[in-house]
């Protein structure tokens, strides 16, 4: 895929194993796949309910849906370096505040509303900015690689930090994930990603550099395929991390053990990071829209098996292809914000798009826990996860096919 016959073509693929370990110790992968593990080792130690620490995660997302647009503005504005390097000390440097930590229930939320904060500068916005530039040809294979990394973190930073509250205590852990995150980072980015490289076989029917060919954001926003491609990824959002958040729960309720209910969160894990992959290699080969709409179709289908009651092993099997069909959301809805309004203001608009994804990741699991507490059992709001998706599918595929892209200065 990347033969070696250039500096440029050296550089680039630098850019892709940049933005791959970038992405792997990214503030959603750290913060995320992590803030279960620490769950019981601080309530065990400080007198706070599960509610209370739970309302830290809530608080967290809640601000990096807020701060997004405004780290879209700014990666646009001043490029993805000079973002990632800042968002990343002030990710650091919150966590090792921990190591001095007192128990304060508030000082505890401010950190989790900090952090999300500056969340966005860690994402895939500032570093796909990168990539899309970087690639035309394989676009779509680039952002899947790329993004990969976040399903490696995902296998290994929760064990790392169980293996960290271990031997130090979970403020420590926390302090030395900080630490660890700053110094593998801050240098990489610094020295390794190259903003200026362009893929030399770009196919734009353009005379203008390709960062300079698409869309202002005025003229995004009073695009159709805008609302399109943002109500139908926040409606597949609100399906596919309701059923995350709850996995455990409604597993074990189906008659699952823990430990099998645990397995099956590794095999959600494992497929998404290969739909991940596979998902990027369609992506160069068929048209965006009829990629997503197939992934989200096997969505469907799981939620009605789902709906219907089934056990045992299938549960697992039904878990883990939720995994692959949710492992391609977001290098979807990358790769059509470059297609559909180029690279001109790619992060503020990527953004945009990105908080109504992350708006529907907000509204899914309170939908699954409000109808579990109203009907005691997930088998209703099951059924209409299958509805939700359906309607994502019907939206999606009345997108226009990628228009031609030109300077619009």
């Amino acid at each position: 895929m990347l033969p070696m016959t250039d500096t440029n073509n050296r550089k680039i693929a630098l850019n892709l194993a940049t933005a791959w370990l970038g992405l792997l110790l990214s503030v959603m992968v750290v913060i995320g796949s992590t803030f279960s593990v620490f769950f019981e080792d601080i309530i065990n130690e400080i007198d706070w309910t599960r509610g209370q620490v739970s309302k830290a995660f809530s608080l967290f997302l809640l601000s990096t849906v807020i701060g997004l647009p405004f780290i879209g503005y700014l990666v646009d504005r001043f490029g993805s370096r000079r973002v990632i390097i800042p968002c990343v000390m002030v990710f650091g440097l919150t966590l090792f505040t921990f190591k001095y930590f007192q128990s304060n229930l508030i000082y505890f939320y401010l950190i989790f509303i900090v952090i999300g904060l500056f969340a966005g500068g860690t994402s895939t916005l500032p570093y796909f900015k990168v990539i899309t530039r970087s690639f035309t040809r394989r676009r779509g294979l680039a952002l899947g690689l790329a993004n990969s990394g976040t399903g490696v973190g995902q296998f290994v930073l929760p064990y790392l930090a169980f293996l960290l509250i271990s031997a130090y205590g979970w403020r420590d852990a926390y302090a030395l994930i900080g630490l660890v995150v700053m110094l593998i980072t801050i240098p990489l980015v610094h020295y390794c990603l190259n903003e200026k490289n362009q893929d030399k076989h770009s196919t734009e029917n353009t005379t203008a550099p390709d960062n300079e060919v698409g869309m202002e954001l005025r003229e995004a926003l009073q695009s159709r395929d805008f609302w399109l491609i943002g109500v139908a990824f926040f409606l597949g959002a609100t399906t596919l991390l309701g059923y995350l958040i709850h996995m455990v729960p409604l597993l074990t309720d189906r008659g699952l053990s823990v430990q099998t209910a645990a397995l099956a969160a590794s095999a959600f894990g494992f497929s998404q990071l290969l739909g991940r992959l596979i998902t990027g290699l369609l992506l160069d080969r068929f048209f965006a829209a009829y990629v997503i709409a197939t992934m989200w179709l096997v969505s469907v289908l799981i939620f009605l098996l789902l709906w219907s009651g089934v056990d045992g092993y299938m549960l697992i099997i039904c878990t883990a292809l939720l995994g692959f069909a949710w492992g391609g959301e977001g290098d979807v809805l990358a790769y059509m914000v470059s297609r559909y309004f180029g690279l001109r203001k790619f992060g503020s608009i990527y953004s945009l798009l990105l908080t109504m994804h992350m708006l529907g990741g907000v509204a899914g699991p309170w939908l699954m826990g409000n109808s579990f507490d109203a009907m005691g059992s997930y088998t209703l709001i099951l059924g209409g996860m299958a509805i939700i998706m359906s309607i994502a599918i019907v939206l999606i595929l009345q997108m226009q096919h990628y228009p031609k892209l030109t300077d619009t200065n």
